[in-house]
């Protein structure tokens, strides 16, 4: 184990999307097209797939950490038989984690919340999302459960509709807390993160680009005490 991580092969670390495999093979055909034809647009193809390979080498860690945590597996199988629409764990719950295995913590840094998301235009009654919280607090002994359906987030935030959950997270103040993460009815892992995994495994704490408060992004982060309890972290001004 190095870092807090354990020992992962990177070189032959299974790929949990293997059903876009096809889609992704044809896109690699356009894509040496494109490098063949030189210019511009070949070196702009390169650092898009640049940056595709970092972020599965990066999605790939978070999966393998995941899933040798099973306590957040449990919880991953416990929030999938809620059937919520698009659902996801979010936030401290994942970001966290990856900072307390970063810097070889044995034991999780306490949360103050798990943030569950999920988008249902047709059910933004927020009794309902009281509800849920209600339910998993039974079910789990702990009351720190904030389940939001992200189809009214928008209102609160001052933000036109989100279309998505992914669109939601990404006015979500730092690129490292929009990361998201979800259990597959066929057991696949699956990670929503608009803006890369670059930033949370690099240690890096950045205003994300669609949150445009910058004074609130840096009262928030030094708040939070984020570099008194994960010292390597690098805190980008807003």
């Amino acid at each position: 184990m190095k870092n807090g991580l354990p020992n992962i092969n990177t070189s032959s670390i299974r790929n949990e999307s293997r059903s876009k495999q096809p889609a992704t093979r044809s896109k690699r055909n356009s894509e040496r097209k494109a490098i063949l034809a030189g210019g511009t647009s070949a070196l702009a193809v390169i650092n898009s797939y640049t940056r595709r390979l970092t972020l599965t080498h990066y999605e790939n860690t978070l999966f393998e950490l995941i899933r040798s945590n099973a306590d957040m597996m449990n919880d991953l199988r416990m929030l999938r038989q809620l059937k919520l629409p698009d659902w996801y764990v979010a936030a401290g719950y994942v970001r966290n984690y990856i900072w307390d295995r970063l810097h070889g913590y044995e034991r999780r840094t306490p949360l103050n919340d798990i943030d569950v998301i999920y988008y249902d235009t047709n059910a933004t009654d927020e009794c309902l999302e009281k509800e849920y919280e209600e339910l998993l607090a039974r079910q789990t002994g702990t009351s720190i459960w904030s389940v939001k359906n992200q189809a009214r987030m928008h209102i609160r935030n001052g933000d036109a509709p989100y279309r998505s959950v992914e669109g939601a997270i990404s006015h979500w103040p730092e690129t490292v807390t929009a990361v998201a993460i979800r259990l597959e009815e066929d057991d696949r892992l699956s990670c929503l993160s608009p803006y890369g995994l670059d930033d949370i495994f690099e240690l890096r704490v950045r205003r994300s680009p669609l949150f445009k408060d910058s004074a609130y992004y840096e009262s928030r982060v030094e708040g939070k005490n984020w570099r008194a309890l994960w010292p390597k972290l690098e805190i980008l001004p807003g």
